[in-house]
């Protein structure tokens, strides 16, 4: 996962639970890294007209590193 995805976010409960930060433009996600984080918070990406806020993308596996869960969650 991580060799498509990248470097996640955050990880919990030994690996078995990955975020990644997504932010949601014009009714479609993309990936966020730190420095996009800053700016958005800065105001100061012009293209970001239609921004629709911060999100995670949450995955779920289980012992086998099978993906059981996924989500994607509102974040402030």
């Amino acid at each position: 996962m991580i060799s498509e995805l990248g470097q996640p976010s955050g990880t919990f409960e030994e690996d078995r639970i990955i975020s990644y930060r997504l932010g949601k433009r014009s009714g479609k996600y993309f990936m966020l890294d730190q420095k996009t984080e800053e700016d958005i918070k800065r105001g100061a990406l012009s293209w970001l007209s239609g921004f629709e806020g911060r999100f995670s993308l949450v995955l779920v596996f289980d012992e086998n590193h099978v993906l059981q869960k996924h989500s994607v969650v509102k974040v402030q």
